[in-house]
């Protein structure tokens, strides 16, 4: 194992034992995304499907997330999400509905001939959720702003989201 594989696997066994300690909840997650974004600065749209996977944090309402991605077309990337829960309605006692803000900074290394590329998109999602000992799942429908290259995006996102707990 390389020094950097060494030191990433240290500070996820780290981060969850500091998490558990401290009342933090830790979870890995895998997700399948379907995004669509409309760029009203050159009057465009695209669509894709993408395979995310990452570790998020939470406490209380709020919570981070930390993650890597790959859609359709090969395309790669790392992405910070991040909000905190406005209002949270029970369905029944198994299932709710969470309205949360969030923000996310998505970041497109250099590929396929393009340059690297910075995302900044903040918006609102409302997220269906059922929670089980093991963890979660969980449909989001997220809308948000997207400003990157002096171009600004309307996106929007349905998302089937699983999640493990790490530390409960």
């Amino acid at each position: 194992m390389t020094n950097k594989k060494t030191i990433l696997v240290l500070f996820i066994l780290f981060s969850v034992l500091e998490g558990y300690s401290q009342k933090i909840q830790t979870n890995y997650f895998i997700r399948m995304a379907n995004v669509a974004n409309f760029n009203l600065s050159k009057r465009s749209n695209y669509y894709t499907p993408a395979l995310a996977t990452g570790f998020g944090l939470g406490y209380k309402s709020k919570f981070i997330e930390f993650a890597g991605f790959e859609n359709k077309e090969d395309n790669w990337g790392l992405f910070t999400f991040f909000g905190s829960n406005i209002h949270t309605k029970n369905l029944d006692e198994d299932w709710k509905l969470h309205t949360n803000w969030f923000g996310e900074l998505t970041y497109f290394p250099p590929q396929k001939n393009n340059q690297n590329v910075w995302v900044n998109t903040g918006g609102v999602c409302f997220f269906l959720n059922r929670a089980y000992n093991w963890g979660s799942i969980g449909i989001p429908l997220c809308v948000g702003g997207a400003y990157s290259q002096k171009s600004i995006s309307l996106n929007t996102r349905a998302i089937l989201n699983l999640s493990f707990n790490l530390n409960k």
